[in-house]
């Protein structure tokens, strides 16, 4: 380490970045674990609606299960479909035939394709995953592959239940989901979470407690560690930049008193609905 240099590894500075398990979120997972485990062949599995406020892990947990379970069992189709950029039935099946690699057949009809796509996946096990099922437009491809494929499991990710809740019922009935709850961290687990992230990212001893316990306490407030990660890289860039080898809390605040959007989610103190639900003093780890 150099005298200016803070960041050792800053990819784990990014909130893509994931740890090979999840912290904190080891009960969600086993639950999801379990019914992808019962998935056997010649019979479909337990489809899955995964929810909870964004930012909270619920994306990062199911990939990293998903890859798990892509390692052990590779003779399972899986597709990951992101809605938030895929949110017709058309534009899915195009995705799902590239994933498959079909050639692109000019003027061919999405009915067509998605008849080639039942034959394929007749006689496999897939496993469906529909990040961000807010933005979907239309439910057709959902109720097809219920409908068409024995096979198979469904998950749904969603940050709004509520969105799950008001579509046609007869799309709820076809899809019969187990409901799996991401709730906000609470302030001992953000707190962890961060050291957890500065221990691998950071050289140590580059933050004082009084910018550690502030960083800490404001992405537990907004309830968006996201945020919080985009805020440490930006102080650590900034003061190798200007030759610190030490973070404060002043530093912090500059950064939060950013005019940009991510910062601003933070001075306008966005409320954690953790907070909402048990008060800005309780954990999940206190005592009773």
């Amino acid at each position: 380490m150099t005298n200016c240099e803070l960041i050792k590894n800053e990819v784990a500075l990014d909130y893509t970045f994931q740890p090979k398990q999840l912290p904190f979120r080891e009960k969600e997972s086993y639950h999801i674990i379990n019914y992808i485990n019962n998935f056997k062949n010649w019979k479909d599995g337990t489809n899955i609606l995964v929810y909870g406020y964004s930012d909270i892990g619920k994306s990062h947990a199911v990939k990293s299960i998903i890859q798990d379970y892509e390692e052990k069992n590779p003779n399972v189709f899986v597709f990951y479909i992101n809605c938030r950029s895929k949110n017709a039935s058309s534009s899915i099946i195009m995705e799902i035939s590239d994933i498959l690699g079909y050639k692109k057949i000019k003027n061919s009809q999405t009915s067509e394709l998605f008849d080639k796509i039942k034959k394929t996946l007749s006689k496999k096990n897939s496993i469906f995953i529909f990040d961000g099922i807010e933005n979907l437009i239309d439910f057709q491809i959902l109720e097809a592959i219920c409908k068409s494929l024995d096979r198979k499991i469904i998950m749904l990710i969603t940050e709004l239940k509520e969105f799950f809740d008001n579509i046609d019922e007869r799309i709820k009935s076809v899809l019969n989901v187990e409901n799996i709850e991401f709730k906000p961290y609470d302030l001992i687990e953000t707190r962890k979470i961060f050291k957890q992230r500065m221990d691998l990212a950071l050289y140590k001893n580059i933050m004082d407690n009084q910018a550690f316990d502030f960083l800490t306490k404001k992405s537990f407030e907004t309830g968006n560690i996201k945020i919080g990660l985009l805020i440490l890289r930006k102080a650590c860039i900034e003061a190798e930049t200007k030759s610190l080898n030490k973070i404060t809390k002043s530093d912090i605040q500059r950064i939060i008193d950013n005019n940009n959007t991510e910062s601003q989610k933070f001075k306008n103190h966005v409320q954690n609905p953790y907070i909402e639900n048990h008060g800005p003093k309780k954990s999940r780890h206190s005592a009773s």
